[in-house]
């Protein structure tokens, strides 16, 4: 992998993540306790890697193309008030601005956030199987018919 691509991904994960070693002091979702870590989607083409910081969550989704590792996109969950938000920059996108969906509903293995303005997704769906198993949802109408998809993630 070229030495920027490492430099600039190390940041990414690292150096920005804010990380706090008091990670049961955060007031969060109880299920949002099973979000740290790396996870591999299924065919381990793409990923997602998330730390506690002290304000929250901090990840960045990404793939690895051969040697080189290109960065997606940026995520937080964090609070905002009385509400608990999830956004993601996506590289390219948004003149670079985060898009926030505001926690909507969870239950005892989900999390479920929704932007009603964004264009798509709409919403997006955190679900864990366990500690080990998460899948993402992104839902949302688009060209007048409702659309899902689905990314299956396995914990490294």
């Amino acid at each position: 992998m070229p030495l920027f691509v490492t430099i600039y991904f190390s940041l990414l994960c690292f150096g920005f993540s804010d990380y706090s070693s008091g990670q049961e002091k955060i007031d969060f979702p109880q299920i949002l306790n099973n979000l740290p870590g790396l996870w591999a989607s299924d065919g381990s083409v793409s990923f997602e890697k998330w730390d506690i910081a002290s304000w929250g969550y901090t990840g960045v989704g990404f793939y690895v193309n051969s040697n080189d590792t290109i960065v997606t996109e940026t995520l937080k969950i964090f609070r905002e008030s009385e509400d608990i938000y999830y956004e993601a920059t996506v590289m390219d996108q948004n003149d670079g601005k985060g898009v926030k969906f505001k926690l909507l509903k969870m239950g005892d293995n989900f999390a479920l956030f929704q932007n009603k303005k964004h264009d798509y997704p709409q919403q997006i769906k955190y679900t864990f199987n366990g500690k080990n198993s998460l899948i993402v949802e992104i839902i949302g109408e688009i060209e007048g018919g409702l659309k899902s998809i689905q990314f299956k993630f396995s914990k490294q």
